[in-house]
């Protein structure tokens, strides 16, 4: 028989491969990974779940691939030589989703959990995939509304929403314009303005402006209503203060007489006011203000004087001065004898606070005649006016004596014994005292 050839021949082979099994050392890789179940791939080809052992991996360079649903896949290169024993060990990390929400209107708050995430459009790329998330999206005059957005592994999600009105529009004017409108507190604009998003229920406009009462309107706002508001706002009353330098001056504003400086006029018309201010021995001081609502202004006067003086002298002394008609003091007499006057002058006569001008100064002694002078008073500058008299024989005493009666000047009366009459001019006579019956003047 011819088997036992055959025999021998299938014998031999089987011992030269198991020579050559003894011969080849045996190839481990062990991978372990997080999370346990991540599938793992060399040159693309599955070789189960960690944690695994792989023997079938011939000498070389391989890749090396794990892949687990929710997390990022770990790529490697890993060399291989024949009898190697290889421990891997990875952590996958979780995988991140792409999400867009838009809404209608933009600009609307994004909010999960209580944290704002920001306004739309809004591009999120901090959750995780594989799982569903709740958001909230406010925005002032508007519904909140709730989404629930479900993220599964890198496919980019996109979520647009039409938010529905839950505020009312107001248009607010004022006269005048230009007041600050507040709606709740909060500054919405200056008149005339469209004030939107003004959230439902009961709210309440504001109007200020300044040197204006404040106003105040309380709406109710139901969702999609439009409203108006037109407010006439009152001025506040303007204060206007009045201070001169002197005091006491005569103010008039508009050409109406309002009092004596220093007053306060409240209140005072808003616009353009015309102010006097009269001062005797000042020149008028005139000025314009512009008064504002609520406006507090004060306004000094300062004077100019127009006064000047004038120095009296006369001789002789004694005489009478009268100042455009009115007597303003008489010039001091010698102490000497009267009959020794007619040749002296006078101590100077300072007449003050003189308005500038033209003035008539007359100097009147009985017994002169009267000298009379216009005289030109400027602003702080004094004149003279030293006027000697001319002497005119006017009797003015009467003396009876056993002799007779006698008129005349009264010359001297202060001797003991005797007077002294001027019985014609340039004439005296004595008279002795003891023979005087009667002495009187004359008018």
């Amino acid at each position: 028989m011819r088997y036992p050839g055959f025999i021998r021949t299938v014998a031999a082979a089987l011992m030269s491969l198991a020579a050559c099994a003894l011969s080849a050392a045996p190839t481990r890789i062990d991978v372990t990974a997080r999370p346990d179940g991540a599938k793992v791939l060399i040159d693309g080809v599955s070789k189960g779940v960690v944690p695994v052992s792989v023997f079938d991996v011939g000498a070389g360079r391989h890749f090396l691939r794990i892949e687990a649903a929710g997390r990022r896949p770990v790529e490697d290169i890993i060399s291989v030589t024949e009898g190697d024993f290889l421990r891997k060990d990875y952590e996958l990390e979780q995988e991140k989703g792409l999400l867009l929400i838009r809404t209608d209107p933009a600009g609307a708050e994004v909010r999960q959990g209580g944290a704002s995430l920001g306004v739309t459009p809004l591009l999120v790329t901090s959750l995780t995939t594989d799982a569903t998330y709740s958001f909230d999206l406010e925005y002032l005059g508007y519904q909140t509304k709730r989404i629930s957005v479900a993220l599964s592994g890198r496919t980019p999600v996109a979520r647009t929403e039409k938010l529905v009105l839950d505020s009312g529009i107001v248009e607010c004017t004022t006269e005048p314009a230009g007041a600050t409108v507040l709606v709740n507190g909060i500054s919405r604009g200056v008149t005339p303005c469209t004030v939107e998003k003004v959230p439902k229920g009961y709210a309440t406009f504001v109007f200020q402006l300044r040197g204006y009462e404040e106003v105040k309107r309380e709406l109710r706002i139901t969702p999609g209503d439009r409203q108006s508001l037109s407010i006439s706002l009152p001025g506040r009353p303007a204060k206007l203060a009045a201070i001169s330098y002197p005091e006491g001056a005569r103010l008039t504003m508009d050409d109406n007489y309002v009092g004596k400086t220093p007053l306060t006029l409240s209140p005072v018309k808003p616009g353009v006011h015309t102010l006097k201010a009269e001062l005797p021995g000042y020149a008028p001081v005139f000025k314009t203000v512009v008064m504002e609502n609520g406006g507090d202004v004060t306004e000094e006067f300062k004077f100019e004087s127009i006064l000047g003086w004038i120095e009296v002298t006369t001789t002789p002394p004694g005489a009478k001065i009268m100042l455009d008609g009115k007597a303003v003091g008489t010039t001091s007499a010698h102490r000497g004898k009267k009959a020794d006057l007619s040749g002296v002058t006078s101590d100077v006569l300072y007449l003050r606070d003189i308005d500038a001008g033209e003035h008539q100064i007359v100097a009147h002694l009985r017994g002169y005649a009267d000298a009379k002078r216009k005289l030109t008073i400027e602003a702080k500058k004094g004149v003279q006016f030293s006027p000697r008299l001319k002497r005119i024989f006017i009797p003015d005493t009467e003396i009876e004596t056993v002799n007779g009666i006698y008129r005349g000047v009264l010359m001297e009366s202060d001797n003991p014994e005797t007077y002294r009459l001027e019985v014609k001019e340039g004439i005296t006579q004595d008279f002795r005292k003891t023979d005087v019956r009667n002495i009187k003047t004359l008018e």
